[in-house]
């Protein structure tokens, strides 16, 4: 997820379950990151919370992803390549 924010320049969030499933221990730690990768919140391990995380939107585009690689997209491309 941080990665997937830092190479997009967008804000990500993983939401995770707490508690035990079955065979599965589900640990919580819910998290949101930043353009930057950065993580901004993150939810106590194995505790059933609500994470709240101000946004500063303008970091999206300011991000090193915009200035790096968005410019050499070339989205005109994308409707052959999905075969419409």
């Amino acid at each position: 997820m941080r990665v997937a924010a830092f190479q997009n320049g967008y804000f990500t969030a993983l939401c995770n379950r707490v508690g035990i499933e079955e065979h599965v221990t589900f640990a919580g730690e819910s998290f949101v990151c930043g353009p930057d990768g950065r993580v901004l919140a993150r939810a106590p391990e194995g505790v059933e919370t609500i994470l709240y995380a101000d946004l500063d939107l303008n970091q999206a585009a300011d991000s090193h992803a915009r200035r790096l690689f968005l410019r050499d997209r070339r989205p005109e491309l994308y409707a052959g390549w999905l075969g419409r």
